[in-house]
């Protein structure tokens, strides 16, 4: 503090002046006093009188603490078809036979972005933009700058630069809220410079649900505890994918899950800690048979030429610039020989606006999307998958799951009505008290989601 360097650096004038340790303590304070008053005026000149919180752990609005839960593949009519396989879910959470007596809120659904896959709406979910904002376009992308490629494993972080958008674990490190993790899709890499507080490096999808609790939990007792928890259980997703959505390994796989959350209630209770409960789901699932295929190949033998990064549900075709509009145009004729009514073929510039599916390099040139039910494959038959998703977003199959219990959160057991995933992102701001970064969502879209 320079301008008042001459009461700083003079302590033998003041010795030699005044003698006595009463009036050179008088002294001390008086000017104590008057240097904190010339820095307080100092910064409501400067700042028109508006202080900027900078530690927000300090406020008293963050002692409520937030955990977000992503059952991924549990779509939003599971709650009621496997009602008997989550009691915690379905009477600890939503139906209030809770510590607190305190009800919760569900949805009708939650609606996925386009496409309906895992690592897109992940993102989305935590970053309230579409995957043509994040980046993150599908589970596997290719980049036709560089000829590099993208799976759910690459931590590279030349793929996860995210544009404006920011995941919330990133928005409340950046403002002094501490945050931790047990898996979700991303968290692991640093984004904006930023990773969670806490945070495991790698996916293991071997580690049990039990342990990945107890990790959270073990955080809230820490001195630098976290007010946003986040973890992901696969389970469902996994089961759905093998068996389809019917089949009883999907109620034995929801169980798991749900005694997960009934461990991690339990161990809040214990703690005392009153958090607000986050459940979500990423997508649906549509039920899959082996005979709903159209093998490309058999139509358009010349897609053997092009490299092609998805199968299935939707397919992604990347070709040179000058070939674009010949494949495609012969794609359409053979769509239209065959009547190939199970696909549509969309140049990327056509894809539906409703998609928000188009302004990003790495969205592939041509797109095919089967119908739900059906997929696209380009040369072999080889595709178990008795279960699967990645169709059109609205379709019901493709619903998404939300439900939540807390005391910033609707405590009336009601069933509201569905919103649209990117609006979790200000939600989860707006229950932490941090300043949102750019996004597509809006919480007052949700707001009557909150008490």
């Amino acid at each position: 503090m320079p301008v008042y360097s001459d009461e700083v650096t003079h302590d033998e004038d003041v010795h030699t002046k005044y003698k006595s340790h009463s009036t050179y303590a008088l002294l001390t304070l008086l000017t104590t006093v008057i240097a904190t008053f010339s820095i307080t005026l100092a910064m409501i000149v400067i700042t028109g009188g508006t202080k900027k919180n900078t530690n927000i752990q300090t406020d008293s609005r963050t002692n409520k603490t937030v955990i977000l839960i992503s059952i991924d593949g549990f779509r939003w009519d599971f709650f009621e078809k496997y009602s008997s396989s989550c009691p915690n879910m379905r009477d600890r959470i939503f139906n209030g036979k809770n510590k607190q007596n305190r009800k919760g809120v569900t949805t009708t659904k939650m609606v996925p972005v386009f496409p309906s896959k895992t690592f897109p709406n992940h993102i989305s979910l935590v970053t309230g933009v579409y995957p043509e904002d994040h980046g993150i376009v599908s589970n596997n992308m290719y980049n036709p700058m560089d000829k590099s490629s993208f799976s759910m494993s690459t931590k590279d972080t030349k793929w996860w630069g995210m544009g404006n958008a920011e995941p919330i674990w990133v928005t409340c490190e950046k403002q002094n809220v501490t945050t931790a993790t047990f898996f979700w899709p991303g968290s692991n890499i640093k984004i904006k410079g930023y990773t969670p507080t806490y945070f495991e490096e790698d996916y293991n999808g071997g580690i049990k649900y039990s342990a990945r609790v107890d990790k959270l939990l073990s955080y809230l007792s820490l001195d630098k505890r976290p007010h946003l928890l986040l973890t992901y259980f696969e389970g469902v997703d996994s089961a759905a994918h093998t068996y389809g959505p019917d089949a009883d390994q999907v109620s034995t796989a929801i169980k798991l899950v749900d005694d997960a959350i009934g461990r991690l209630l339990d161990g809040l209770d214990e703690r005392n800690v009153d958090a607000n409960i986050v459940v979500v789901s990423d997508h649906g699932m549509a039920s899959m048979d082996k005979q709903n295929t159209v093998l490309l190949s058999e139509f358009y033998p010349d897609i053997m030429k092009y490299k092609v990064v998805n199968e299935g549900p939707l397919m992604d075709i990347f070709t040179n610039d000058s070939s674009v509009k010949d494949v495609y145009d012969g794609i359409m004729r053979a769509k239209n020989d065959y009547n190939l009514t199970q696909i549509e073929v969309y140049l990327k510039e056509s894809i539906p606006r409703e998609y928000h599916y188009s302004d990003n390099d790495l969205i592939a040139p041509i797109v095919i999307e089967a119908k739900v039910g059906w997929k696209v494959l380009r040369s072999s038959r080889s595709y178990s998958t008795k279960g699967d998703h990645g169709f059109n977003n609205t379709a019901p199959e493709m619903g998404a799951f939300f439900l939540a219990n807390g005391p910033l959160l609707r405590n009336d057991g009601s069933v509201q009505r569905q919103f649209d995933n990117i609006h979790l992102y200000s939600l989860l701001a707006k229950m932490l008290n941090v300043t949102e970064s750019p996004t597509k969502g809006s919480w007052r879209s949700v707001q009557y989601l909150l008490n």
